[in-house]
């Protein structure tokens, strides 16, 4: 053996032996000869078990990337997809995918389209709820909407919940109680004024038979067609006179346990011109 070969020999037998105590068992003098990349990254980290192709440094570079089509997958179909992955890198910048939300937070950032952002996010089964879609009342809005996975406002691009079908976000952001209104249940309400207190019930549904919710001027509380009082400020409220006022507007009286002491005809002398009578016990 020529001096020259022997040198080669011990070369590659020592790259061997440090390889071995660092663990990683790679003849460098022959990974440094190879050209093709893919026969590198075989000597250098080994073969997938499940495609047999070449791993990377990331693992699997066929199994663990996460294709531009995944994006039309939802979020489970994307997990139940990559579930036994330890790397996803992203197709288009290698990045690594967010294992947890499943789409590239590098190429989400760049991308400036915002349906296409939202692509990424949810999947292709979503749906963009329009500020023109406040026009519509909840039945309507369940119609449009309940065939998709995901329901992004327009304005902020928070998911809408499919249980309220408004954007909470923007709704909690405005200050106007006409447009929380809108917001809430489309354009078919009315604001229940404290002066219509001084309407006693059939007044009231008159006045508000038509529309399909009330809010109280006062709380903003939905208010029951039922009663036409708000049930939330008649609670809290702790003077009986003003509650009785609440329940049947301005025509009715306090029956006091003083009253007791009068028969039936007087009873109903002083009472008849009542509508409603309340207990003062």
């Amino acid at each position: 053996m020529s001096l020259e070969e022997n040198i080669e020999e011990n070369i590659q037998l020592i790259d061997i032996i440090e390889s071995r105590f660092g663990f990683s068992f790679v003849c460098y003098n022959c990974y440094n000869k190879e050209t093709d990349c893919n026969e590198r990254n075989r000597i250098n980290h080994g073969i997938c078990k499940s495609c047999f192709k070449s791993n990377t440094s990331y693992g699997c570079s066929i199994c663990n990337i996460f294709k531009t089509s995944d994006y039309d997958l939802n979020l489970e179909a994307r997990k139940a997809t990559y579930r036994n992955s330890n790397y996803v890198l992203c197709e288009n910048c290698y990045e690594e995918v967010d294992y947890y939300r499943f789409y590239c937070t590098y190429c989400y950032d760049k991308e400036t389209d915002i349906n296409k952002k939202f692509h990424m996010k949810f999947g292709s089964h979503f749906g963009i709820f329009n500020t023109s879609d406040y026009n519509l009342n909840l039945k309507e809005r369940i119609v449009k909407y309940k065939d998709f996975n995901y329901i992004l406002c327009e304005e902020c691009n928070n998911e809408i919940f499919k249980e309220d079908f408004y954007c909470a976000y923007c709704y909690n952001e405005e200050t106007d109680i006409i447009k929380k209104g809108h917001m809430k249940f489309g354009l078919n309400f009315e604001i229940f004024n404290t002066f219509d207190y001084n309407l006693n019930l059939e007044e009231r549904r008159t006045k508000y038979m038509n529309f399909d919710d009330i809010l109280c001027e006062k709380c903003n509380n939905k208010m029951d067609k039922r009663n036409f009082y708000c049930a939330p400020c008649y609670n809290i409220e702790t003077d009986i006179t003003k509650k009785g006022h609440m329940k049947f507007g301005p025509k009715f009286g306090i029956f006091k346990t003083s009253d007791y002491n009068l028969d039936l005809e007087e009873r109903r002398k002083k009472y008849m011109n009542y509508d409603n009578i309340l207990c003062e016990e």
